[in-house]
């Protein structure tokens, strides 16, 4: 699962780095309340994340609001079904699906908070949006300002709506949909036979995962 949690530390870092870019100032509690498109909505969300960066200096506080933040804008649980598939969601039990989605958050929460002063320095662009059923892909496109030549990253959020906003359920790096590399990944762990398979084997893994620096 490594080259998994090695795209998910850049992407999931990449919530903050269009907050850094893609709004000049915080806007006003009365813009963020009108907000009508899912992409008003991601930027009115991250001017949030704007503000406690740029107030605030790295420290455990910080971190703690800022992970504050990204659980009103991620659907955790909703990625972790992804990530599942809906009929291996549906072969357990309440408190493993509990048990499944707290280590999944986790494990994003840490790869976002170590890696997130490395990617401050991007200047992302709200290329579209557009609507499939209840979901809402927002196109972004993300240029390293120390690295002119580098090539742009493309990074897709996909959010649902949800109450009077929305909540991201799935991040696209470079047509590369997160849930789907995570339910790749989880069902060949799944499916393999002996004590490197199944249920047991998939939280171990994460679990491993989480204890790593």
């Amino acid at each position: 699962m490594s080259r998994t949690i090695r795209r998910l530390a850049f992407v999931a870092s990449l919530l903050v780095a269009p907050a850094l870019v893609a709004v000049v100032a915080p806007e006003s509690a009365a813009h963020a309340q009108t907000a009508t498109t899912a992409s008003e909505f991601l930027k009115d969300k991250q001017a949030k994340l704007l503000k406690l960066l740029r107030e605030n200096k790295p420290s455990a506080e910080r971190t703690t609001k800022l992970n504050a933040e990204l659980a009103n804008l991620i659907d955790y649980e909703e990625m972790a079904k992804g990530s599942l598939g809906t009929d291996e969601w549906g072969k357990h039990s309440e408190a493993e699906r509990t048990q499944f989605t707290g280590l999944l958050k986790q494990l994003i929460v840490k790869s976002y908070t170590k890696r997130l002063d490395d990617l401050v320095d991007y200047d992302v662009a709200y290329k579209s949006e557009s609507a499939s059923g209840s979901d809402t892909t927002v196109k972004t496109e993300a240029k390293s300002q120390k690295d002119k030549r580098a090539a742009a990253v493309q990074v897709d959020y996909v959010l649902r709506k949800k109450g009077s906003g929305y909540v991201i359920v799935d991040i696209v790096p470079e047509q590369s949909s997160y849930v789907k590399t995570y339910n790749k990944e989880f069902t060949k762990v799944l499916k393999r036979t002996g004590s490197d398979g199944g249920w047991d084997a998939l939280i171990a893994k994460l679990n491993k995962k989480l204890a790593e620096k």
